[in-house]
């Protein structure tokens, strides 16, 4: 089913994902994953509150398709945490501390990775690197052109490329050369690459269930919103969806996890059908997650930030095999 909300948008079943195969980016050897992998274990050992994160887990399938003898290497300085941190072996990943912060623990976390790099070149033939970020391509640069090894980048968002900023348009115009192979999330990201080979990748979600379950909403239907509360991801569309669902439905209700710069503003709503949850602890989410009927993707697809990502929380919406509804431009 379709609903119009206003003259702009559209809610639409979301039934389809862009998959292309990537088995053939992890066919030469043994490989080292470097991303920001701050797994529950790390938050734990420093003693530091956890904090959702919907790319751990696409991170971990990633992972599991390398060479069982690769390695995490994660610069796991998030931007949460404004605190010390230390440098952690668990399992197979090497979680990296700095005793700095902001751009100085930046700086050593690129010093221990390209350290890490030549010293262990033995170990692995391949880099795979979570995203552009500059410590991660420093150490790409150095292993493909100084060790000589295959590098490969998954690139899940470009919307700082959108900035008019020139000292972001120059770094990528320098770094884009790096990779012997890309995997975009989104397909409008192609056009920035032209001698790498190149792949659409959105994520390990299934949506097969989708052609099984009814879309059609019902009264008392309890539909969710989270993420972020700001203009992107659309959560500003939320009054305009209720007024909507009011014509159609004698009772639902809709429920809002997150925070932003739009929290007062959805604070001071004043509609029975909307409950604001404000930021929930993992396991409540969860429990959100499990009690919702429907999840609401409104990221605004025309946005900049829309044209070069992919809303991650799908595949977390995936698991529960529920109906998710994203927002479209109406024709």
């Amino acid at each position: 089913m379709e609903i119009k909300i206003n003259k702009h948008y559209s809610l639409t079943p979301l039934t389809f994902v862009e998959k292309d195969d990537i088995t053939p980016v992890f066919n030469y050897g043994r490989g080292v994953y470097i991303c920001n992998f701050p797994e529950s274990a790390w938050y734990k050992a420093h003693n530091f509150k956890q904090t959702v994160s919907y790319s751990i887990d696409k991170k971990k399938k990633f992972f599991a398709m390398m060479d069982d003898g690769a390695t995490i290497l994660s610069p796991t300085q998030d931007s949460k945490i404004f605190k010390p941190t230390k440098t952690i072996q668990i399992g197979k990943v090497l979680h990296l501390g700095s005793r700095f912060t902001g751009r100085l623990a930046q700086s050593f976390m690129t010093i221990k990775l390209v350290k890490w790099l030549v010293l262990n070149k033995q170990s692995y033939d391949y880099c795979l690197i979570y995203n552009f970020y500059p410590a991660e391509m420093v150490a790409a640069y150095v292993a493909r052109y100084l060790l000589r090894k295959r590098v490969v980048v998954d690139f899940e968002d470009d919307y700082l490329l959108q900035s008019k900023h020139r000292l972001y348009k120059l770094y990528f115009k320098f770094v884009k050369r790096i990779p012997h192979a890309v995997i975009c999330i989104n397909r409008n990201m192609l056009h920035y690459f032209s001698k790498q080979d190149v792949y659409v990748f959105n994520g390990f979600i299934d949506l097969d269930y989708t052609d099984t379950i009814n879309f059609n909403l019902q009264d008392g239907v309890k539909l969710l919103y989270a993420g972020a509360l700001d203009e992107i991801r659309g959560v500003d569309l939320i009054p305009d969806i209720v007024y909507t669902l009011r014509k159609e439905l004698k009772s639902f209700q809709i429920f809002i996890t997150g925070s932003g710069p739009y929290e007062k503003f959805v604070r001071q709503w004043d509609f029975e059908e909307v409950i604001y949850l404000g930021f929930l602890s993992t396991k409540e989410y969860n429990n959100v997650l499990k009690n919702s009927d429907v999840y609401l993707v409104l990221q605004k697809p025309e946005h900049p930030f829309s044209k070069g990502s992919y809303p991650s929380k799908v595949e977390f919406y995936s698991h529960y095999k529920k109906p998710i509804f994203k927002i479209e431009l109406n024709q």
